[in-house]
Formats: structure tokens, sequence, C-alpha cells
């Protein structure tokens, strides 16, 4: 079903001034500034990238899981998010690089679990299953009151990318943001500025704690499997409904000649995004952190878990623009009776235990996953095998054994 207004998102893309509940683009005509509820960044151009580095360079950061009182779309609930805000805090690497996330689990309220895990969305994780992060997959959740360091060397990818919680449908509650990996682009020579500033991340957003929409959805009375429905469609942590309190709507400032690649997120639930800028075509060039041979379009319609990077060139007149990007749900049909298929490939050259699932995060809850154990044997031993540290081999035993109310 399409959402009402109410659950609709819009951004203005302020190629000048603040607009609306969409978002906008501002354009000057002079110095860039950037004005955006996520974190901004001074530089205007970007910068050849340098060659890889010999050692990789690491980068640490460190995320403090905790419950707290947040109102994305002037609606105050109880969240799971890392450092206190919704999208967390945007990760960046560039190639080759090894990204250390060491992860506090804070969690407190009783509503909702306690324990966590974070999935890194799209990373290979090439002989390091152990830290891709699905509970029970692949490690036992980090027990409240622990913590864990997710390791991941990069290797040679690039592009966009996401995390999120991957215990049950605790994502629901807020626990997920970005991760950009820096390239070296064959389309540099496309946009002028990539940034902090032009990352967006679209994401729906419930008003109902996730173990309360799970236990409806997996209701034996619900028999035609309802889902439950956002209450509103967030960017960069910002949404509207039609009874709360209306935040103030983001704001994109780009300067009059500049070419802007925009990395597009969706780190939704459930919903999916009709993604456009009034005025303005985007050029494709990057497409779930794939280099995409440029492509120009009208607008993108964004699945749960895709993202896309585009170019948008500030070519029009200075002023507003909105950024549109309505949010859809799924409506309940009838099963087919003539059901089609498809055929997945891939090369199984990643030892180790990976889960493929539907991304509509209940439905995961509800059974919709298969695991695939990647060549078992050739992890205890051989040249592929993996041997996790200390931290790794201590998450179950603390995890096994806390009370349910903990877990």
């Amino acid at each position: 079903m399409q959402l009402l207004a109410a659950v609709t998102l819009f951004l203005s893309l302020s190629f000048s001034a603040k607009a609306g509940t969409t978002s906008s683009i501002r354009t000057t005509s002079s110095t860039r500034t950037t004005s955006s509820t996520r974190a901004s960044s001074t530089s205007s151009t970007r910068s050849t990238p340098s060659p890889l580095p010999t050692p990789p360079v690491v980068r640490n950061y460190v995320f403090n899981v905790a419950n707290v009182d947040l109102a994305p779309d002037g609606f105050t609930r109880r969240t799971v998010v890392a450092n206190s805000q919704f999208p967390g805090p945007l990760l960046t690497a560039n190639k080759g690089d090894i990204l250390n996330i060491l992860v506090h689990n804070n969690l407190t309220e009783t509503s909702m679990r306690k324990s966590t895990s974070i999935h890194w969305h799209g990373l290979f994780q090439h002989r390091n299953a152990h830290n891709d992060g699905p509970a029970f997959v692949t490690q036992c959740p980090i027990s409240p009151g622990h913590s864990y360091t997710y390791s991941m060397p990069l290797a040679n990818q690039t592009g966009t990318y996401w995390y999120h919680s991957h215990l049950s449908s605790q994502y629901l509650d807020g626990l997920r943001g970005p991760i950009v990996i820096n390239p070296q682009d064959p389309n540099l020579s496309l946009y002028d500025v990539d940034d902090a500033s032009t990352v967006i991340v679209l994401a729906d957003w419930f008003h109902t704690a996730s173990p309360e929409l799970l236990a409806a959805y997996m209701d034996p009375t619900n028999t035609a499997s309802n889902d439950a429905l956002p209450q509103s469609g967030t960017i960069n942590g910002v949404g509207r409904t039609s009874t709360d309190t209306q935040p103030a709507r983001p704001v994109f400032t780009v300067t009059s000649g500049l070419r802007y690649r925009f990395r597009i997120i969706n780190a939704s639930a459930i919903a999916r995004f009709n993604f456009q800028i009034s005025g303005h075509t985007l050029t494709v060039i990057e497409a779930d952190g794939e280099n995409h041979v440029p492509l120009t379009v009208d607008r993108l319609l964004l699945h749960p878990g895709q993202r896309y990077s585009v170019v948008v060139e500030a070519n029009q007149a200075v002023d507003n623009y909105w950024i549109r990007a309505p949010m859809t749900a799924r409506t309940p049909t009838p099963a087919p009776t003539n059901s089609g298929g498809i055929t997945i490939r891939f090369t199984a050259d990643n030892p180790g235990p990976w889960i493929l699932h539907c991304h509509i995060d209940l439905h995961l809850d509800a059974g919709l996953a298969v695991v695939f154990a990647e060549a078992p044997e050739a992890v205890i031993a051989g040249a592929d095998s993996v041997d996790p540290d200390n931290s790794w081999d201590s998450l179950c035993p603390i995890y096994n054994a806390l009370p349910a109310a903990d877990q």
C-alpha cells in the first residue's frame, strides 16, 4: 500500500533554503556551506585518491550501544542506538584498510532485547565469518555489560554499505547506520564532492518496540501474515507524522556548478522508497558496492538493504529543490497459484557459515532464511582455517549463562 502523507518522506534539496518534510537541496552561488542533520565536511572538492597503504591503515571506532529516548519523527520512544544517535555514526575507511569497531553493550531496557550483535551489510569478510555479525550463525550475541571488537580487513572492497543489529528484529529499534569505503574510482572525474554531507540514509520508523511487533506478527491469529506498518519514514534520522511535533526537515546545501556524489542507503526493515530530486536527474555510478556504467535516471526505487551512488549536478537556477522519497510498504496478497522461480549463483570461495535471508526483518525472524555451511572442514584446518580470538570464544559461555530476561 502507498502510505499517506503522515508516513511519506520528502527531503528538500536546498540548492538554497529550507522546505518541508521532504528534504531540500539549497543551491548557492558562492562559497559552499553545509547544513544537515548528519556530520558535515569543510571540504568542497574531491581529492585524488592515494595509492593503497602498505601496511593497511587501522581505523578504530567505538560504539556505545544503549537505550536512549529519541523522537526522529516527533514521537518520543525508547530506542536501541549506537552513540545516542539514529542513524548511527558514519564509518569511513579507504580501500585496503582494517576496520576495528569496539562495541560496548550498555542495554538495560526490559521491554527490548538486552543483548546485541551487529552485521556489516555487504562486506565480504574473507576468512572472517566470525566477525560478520548474524547472531547464532557466526557468533553468540554480545551480552549486556560486555564488549566485543569487530575487526574487518576491507581488502579490495569499496563503495557504500551499512551496518545494523542482527539479533532478532532489534534493528527496528534504531541500531543501523552507514559505511563508506573510499575508492580508486573509475568515475572520479564525474563528481566534485563526496563526503559525509552527501550520505543519505532512508529508513522506516516504528513507534512500537520490536519484540511487541514480532509477537503480533507471530501471533497464531495473524493467519494472513500481515506486517506491521511503520509510522513514518526518515531521511538522515528525521521524519514526520500527522499528529506529532514536526521536526525541522533536513537541508542539503550545494554550490551552483558543482557535481555531488550522493550515497543513498535504504536502511529499512520493510519499506521501499522512490527517491527523486525536483528539477534534477540522477546519474547512477554505483549499486550495492559495485561500480556502475553511468546511467541517468529521473528516480530510483530502493528496497530494504539497497544502496546507490548517484551524481547530481547543481546546474539549475539558485533556489530550493525538494528531495522526495515517498515510502511504500507491502500489502498482503494471495499466494500465487503458479509461482515462478529465480536462480542465485555465487562462487563458493570463502569457507564459513553464511546466512541468506529476507530483509523484511520480521520475515527473517519468522524463518525466511537459509544458512550455507561452506567448506566447514576448511575452516578447521588448512590454508583457509580460522581461529577466532579469546574474546569471540567467550561470547557464547557468557550469553548462555544469562537469564532469559537479559538475552
